[in-house]
């Protein structure tokens, strides 16, 4: 009942029955340091004490994988998806198997989360690593032999490689799932960190820093890269090609508990014709102990980039464009307009999809404006499963700007949201740099 509900920002979001009176207080929102901990905190009493416990971690799965975005449509999604991996958790367990271990019971939850959601047409169990994190975060996976009574976060799994988007490889709710910097291109294999777009018709270089929050050290880890036509509504693995060389790159080792950061690369690719070299990249880190969600697909199955991507950590995608803000607005225009990318249905169903923009304050303070071709004046376009439209930007200059005005505002982002019957599914980012020209 939470997308909706007026108690949103408030304490009382997370007060179990709020609209009664309690004695004793019954939240979703337990602190582990209080003693709200699994496996020996004070207040895992197998009575309320434990189900407020438990109910804490299904709310943070909840809030991690849409519960608290802004955008209704993706909390609607994510209450239902979590209520039916509860329920059907449930379902799946006899009086034989009732679990009466917490841990027995989030893997039971991650074994339910590869089953197929038929009737949703949901597949590829997106969602395993995310439970587990909830849990961890909750006192469980403890090693044995660790102080009690609990008040601090679990172990994280013995192997767990990832490509950083900002969260160090956890699973906080995060908006956007498309600006990771761990991955850079370069126009020439020198190595050097720092992102330049793609070079149309020749050979460019990505690069990825990859880590290992595990408790164990990595061996034999897997790097893969991957490209596609710049745009959202993305599919994996129908939308994207792989770069060179084909199976990617492999680490002898990548030392435990985030010791190491190490730069993989470079891989080679030649951006999609037409598209100004602002192809979109995804990455991918494996390893035994650790494979990436993708391992679950089988057959002609997709998965969708908005499900896959932000809630496995092996997985970093970036649709991040440089644009010249160093030239001023002739810079912006020569940078920007006329360039296209593409908005696809990833819906199993066919959508109303909607583009939405957000520029920073430079740019709408001095009158610019951003609109569309090949599309209507409200930005709206329905397309069946699976079917992309090409979207020319019109780019409408205000008055003009220096390179100093970019560089003393640190909101550059030209940010345009792609929404599928009112739910976001990704977006592409324009990101003015005042170094160029």
């Amino acid at each position: 009942m939470d997308p909706e509900s007026a108690l949103r920002g408030k304490p009382e979001r997370f007060r179990y029955a709020p609209f009664r009176p309690f004695t004793t207080e019954r939240r979703f929102d337990r602190d582990v340091a209080a003693g709200w901990a699994w496996g020996g905190g004070t207040n895992d009493d197998g009575d309320y004490g434990s189900e407020q416990i438990l109910a804490t971690c299904h709310f943070r799965i909840y809030r991690s994988i849409g519960g608290d975005h802004e955008n209704l449509g993706r909390r609607l999604f994510a209450s239902r998806m979590a209520t039916y991996l509860i329920l059907r958790t449930i379902s799946n367990l006899t009086p034989g198997t009732n679990p009466d271990d917490a841990e027995v019971w989030c893997e039971e939850m991650q074994d339910t989360d590869l089953e197929d959601w038929t009737s949703e047409g949901i597949s590829n169990g997106a969602y395993n690593k995310v439970i587990r994190w909830a849990f961890e975060k909750q006192g469980c996976y403890h090693p044995a032999g660790a102080p009690s009574p609990v008040t601090t976060a679990g172990s994280p799994p013995e192997i767990d490689v990832y490509i950083n988007d900002g969260r160090n490889g956890e699973y906080e709710f995060q908006a956007v799932h498309w600006h990771n910097m761990s991955m850079w291109n370069r126009n020439n294999p020198d190595g050097l960190s720092g992102h330049q777009n793609g070079r149309n018709g020749v050979t460019n270089h990505m690069y990825v820093e990859v880590k290992n929050r595990g408790t164990s050290a990595a061996k034999d880890v897997n790097v893969r890269s991957f490209h596609c036509l710049p745009g959202a509504g993305l599919r994996w693995p129908a939308d994207f090609t792989e770069m060179n060389p084909i199976g990617g790159l492999t680490l002898p080792s990548l030392g435990a508990n985030n010791t190491e950061e190490i730069t993989v690369g470079p891989f080679e690719w030649i951006p999609n014709v037409n598209v100004h070299g602002h192809d979109c990249v995804l990455m991918v880190v494996s390893t035994e102990g650790d494979p990436s969600n993708i391992d679950n697909l089988t057959g002609s199955e997709i998965i969708e980039e908005w499900r896959l991507v932000p809630n496995d950590n092996n997985v970093g995608q970036r649709n991040v464009v440089i644009v010249p803000g160093g030239g001023g607005g002739k810079g912006l225009m020569k940078g920007l307009h006329k360039h296209v990318f593409f908005v696809g249905n990833s819906l199993p169903r066919k959508a109303i999809m909607e583009l939405k923009v957000e520029l920073p304050a430079l740019l709408t303070t001095t009158g610019w404006k951003l609109k569309f071709e090949g599309i209507d004046d409200n930005n709206k376009v329905e397309l069946k499963p699976g079917e992309k439209r090409k979207i020319v930007i019109d780019l409408i200059a205000g008055n003009d700007f220096t390179k100093d005005q970019v560089r003393n505002n640190t909101d550059r982002n030209i940010t345009i949201y792609l929404y599928g019957n009112d739910m976001l599914l990704g977006g592409m980012t324009y990101q003015l740099d005042p170094e160029s020209f």
